[in-house]
């Protein structure tokens, strides 16, 4: 093997590695705080407001199949089963999908149901989901990009993506204390990604919170 090749096989590796140690990283993480992961959440900006915003932007509308993707405690299962016929949350963490269960459980929301899931690869049709949801998730990802383009292809010819996330900030514990691999994301950063992934974007709500501002993206798939 020539040692370009042998170097470049080598990085690969060493990349592969990296990403493996923050994966585990992440997973400890989850493992640790899924109990009390929304009250985690909440420091940052209050919840109710991020969901009565998410509510309104979705407009109100019935919907047949709602995916939200990196579910955790299956929260937004809970907000927005009054419009969906059938929702759906996965998760990579089987200690978050055990907290999932037992509060859907306990709502009695039969309409709902979570499984273990890779944001990377939905494992569902193409077109079959009307909206999908990323709720504080992007900024856990090792490629964001990647995940779009993954809901863009299971959403349905005028189905909608709702991305709720922060937008940058300098809060660099989040790295190290939450598993955070980005710090946050720009308007227009979102926007483009979604282009990309032929969606088009409709509206960029803010919501302040103090240390961190919560920003929402509606990003609709072409009828």
């Amino acid at each position: 093997m020539p040692q370009a090749d042998a170097e470049l096989e080598a990085d690969y590796k060493t990349l592969a590695a990296i990403r493996g140690e923050r994966f585990e990283r992440a997973q400890a993480y989850f493992r640790a705080h899924a109990e009390e992961w929304d009250q985690i959440r909440s420091l940052y900006v209050a919840e109710a407001e991020v969901e009565s915003a998410l509510l309104d932007i979705q407009g109100g509308r019935k919907m047949g199949r709602l995916l939200d993707v990196g579910t955790g405690t299956g929260r937004m299962l809970e907000v927005f089963a009054g419009r969906a016929e059938q929702l759906l949350g996965i998760d990579v963490s089987r200690e978050m999908l055990s907290v999932a269960r037992g509060n859907l459980a306990m709502k009695e929301l039969d309409q709902a149901q979570v499984r273990q899931g890779d944001m990377y690869d939905l494992v569902l049709a193409d077109g079959s989901q009307d909206m999908v949801l990323f709720h504080q998730v992007l900024h856990f990802a090792e490629d964001p990009l990647r995940a779009i383009r993954e809901a863009a292809r299971v959403l349905a010819p005028g189905g909608m993506l709702l991305v709720a996330d922060f937008a940058p900030h300098r809060e660099e514990f989040l790295r190290d204390e939450q598993a955070h691999r980005r710090l946050g994301f720009a308007d227009d950063e979102v926007s483009h990604w979604a282009l990309s992934a032929g969606l088009e974007t409709k509206d960029v709500r803010h919501l302040d919170g103090g240390r961190l501002r919560v920003t929402i993206w509606r990003c609709d798939k072409p009828a």
